[in-house]
């Protein structure tokens, strides 16, 4: 039995060393997503399983990190863990962080550090033309997959230098804040201003069933310019305190 056990646990070890060592792109090839359309799709990878780089990661078929490079981290695998550390990007969109894969399929992001150009936001959530500009500073103790569904999150993302490009000069919109937390299955966010000519408040909520809220005020300060005002009053009407409101439901997939 010790000589059997002995003669498993070298193939065990052999085989996992072939795999590592496997071409990145023939892997990927074999166990991609089999859908039309996948959530995401990896383009030009090279290199192993244990070492590698792509040239770019695309989210429902739009550009969101560009020249990416990966590290396993060995260890992971004695807890049948797949974990990789990521980092890379280009001008638009910068990522630093960990994902992880468990044994039952389900994807994790961990001590996610990323920033992103908006207008790459939107061209990823399918609204493109938009007129938004600024920056996405993305915080993320962790992020959890499970297919395309998503089930935790923690964390933080700012907005800084929001902007509506259609006007020139552009009308500046200020910084803002989300805090993200998981409790009892539902991904709750508290959206709040830092800095600008807006006063700003909100919450969100995903469901475990993937339906979400999502509710804002907002009024302009009382030393904001008039086009932001003129901005704010095209988006319906004020309550008598001088808020508007944006309420909107749906499903995130």
């Amino acid at each position: 039995m010790r000589l059997r056990g002995l003669v498993l646990l070298g193939v065990a070890v052999f085989l996992c060393a072939l795999l590592l060592q496997a071409p990145a792109a023939v892997l990927y090839g074999w166990f991609k997503p089999k859908a039309v359309t996948p959530a995401v799709t990896l383009y030009g990878l090279q290199g192993t399983i244990d070492e590698g780089q792509l040239s770019g990661l695309f989210i429902n078929e739009a550009p969101a990190f560009l020249d990416l490079h990966w590290k396993l981290k060995p260890w992971w695998l004695l807890l049948a863990h797949a974990r990789f550390h990521v980092d890379g990007g280009d001008t638009q969109a910068v990522l630093d962080g960990d994902v992880n894969m468990g044994p039952l399929g389900g994807v994790a992001l961990k001590n996610l550090r990323a920033s992103m150009d908006v207008k790459a936001l939107l061209s990823i959530i399918g609204q493109p033309y938009l007129p938004m500009g600024g920056q996405l500073a993305i915080d993320l103790e962790d992020l959890q997959l499970n297919g395309h569904t998503l089930t935790q999150a923690n964390g933080r993302v700012i907005v800084h230098g929001l902007a509506w490009t259609l006007a020139r000069p552009e009308v500046e919109l200020g910084d803002f804040q989300s805090d993200i937390t998981t409790e009892n299955g539902d991904i709750l966010a508290k959206i709040v201003t830092t800095s600008g000519p807006l006063e700003l408040s909100g919450d969100a909520k995903l469901a475990a069933d993937q339906s979400y809220q999502l509710h804002l005020k907002y009024r302009p300060k009382p030393a904001a310019e008039s086009m932001v005002r003129n901005l704010l009053s095209s988006s319906g009407a004020a309550d008598s305190q001088g808020w508007y409101h944006f309420d909107q439901r749906g499903k995130w997939q």
